[in-house]
């Protein structure tokens, strides 16, 4: 069956009007366009919906009972735009973020706050996970938008480049590295280094091989927190590596955190999300709020330095 929403419209217009010529006005229509379309319904139905008298126009007892139907389906199709509309202004709708650990407690949380407080009608779910689970939840479709550090990609998944910052050594503040500010990669030496995440176990050898740095020690393996890491090495049980941005948690854990030099090495972050899905209006809203929010750090930054 080939029925249109002009035709249902036009049938309802004939039905409550009682005439062609005033469902012609009310649809800005001609007469004979309304007899056409009413016609051509008919021939789809294959039922007579109107009886034409001197009085006027009646339904058919077939048009009496089909009309409170095809009301109802017009009004399925109003809220249904409606419902279009209220997620095209994001007036509804919801926002799955998935974030590694450090991020969803730092970086993430203003980001959220800033969101819901202009969208306040969105529900925003995040999960926060692993650095290696990351890629993997937004490839199952369980998150709409992953943000997390650089890691290699499948063809399915598409990523923007969102901020870099350096990578700082972590210790002890009894460790005797805690003594400096900063320090040259060269000048570690050979210590006890905690690995978090399967991808940072395969990235430190070459980040060590290329400053000329002994290889480990020893490695304090199956840790998949960098919170984890962190209050390991606090505790003087080795050293490990973290963005600048987790500097917050350095103290209340009694770690120190020391700026990595020759070569200063940056983490770039991004966000991924599956590339055969268009991004709904929520999530390239969030990536706006985002890109706002760096923009207002870089500027901040400048101003400060």
């Amino acid at each position: 069956m080939n029925i249109s929403l002009r035709q249902l419209r036009a049938f309802v217009a004939v039905a409550e009007t009682g005439s062609f010529t005033e469902a012609a006005r009310r649809m800005h229509l001609t007469q004979s366009a309304i007899s056409m379309v009413i016609r051509q319904l008919e021939d789809e139905l294959m039922l007579p919906l109107f009886d034409r008298h001197g009085r006027g126009t009646s339904t058919t007892e077939a048009g009496t009972e089909l009309l409170p139907l095809v009301r109802r389906i017009l009004r399925d199709l109003e809220l249904v735009a409606v419902g279009a509309a209220d997620i095209r202004t994001l007036r509804r709708g919801v926002l799955r973020i998935g974030a590694t650990q450090m991020l969803a407690c730092t970086f993430i949380p203003p980001l959220v706050r800033e969101f819901e407080k202009r969208f306040p009608h969105v529900e925003v779910q995040l999960l926060d996970t692993t650095v290696d689970e990351l890629v993997t939840l937004v490839r199952r479709g369980e998150v709409d938008l992953g943000i997390g550090p650089e890691r290699r990609l499948d063809e399915d998944i598409t990523r923007d480049f969102l901020f870099e910052v350096p990578l700082c050594l972590v210790c002890a503040q009894t460790h005797s590295l805690a003594q400096s500010q900063e320090i040259p990669w060269p000048q570690i030496g050979d210590v006890r280094w905690i690995n978090y995440s399967a991808e940072f176990s395969h990235e430190l050898p070459s980040l060590l091989a290329g400053a000329d740095i002994p290889a480990p020690a020893g490695v304090i393996r199956d840790i998949h927190h960098m919170t984890t890491a962190i209050a390991l090495a606090g505790q003087g049980l080795g050293i490990t590596i973290a963005p600048e941005y987790v500097s917050p948690f350095i103290l209340p854990m009694g770690a120190h955190m020391i700026r990595l030099t020759e070569p200063i090495i940056q983490r770039r972050f991004f966000a991924y999300r599956q590339s055969i899905r268009t991004m709904s209006p929520v999530t390239s809203t969030f990536l706006n709020i985002l890109r706002e929010h760096l923009g207002r750090l870089a500027t901040s930054s400048g101003q400060t330095t």
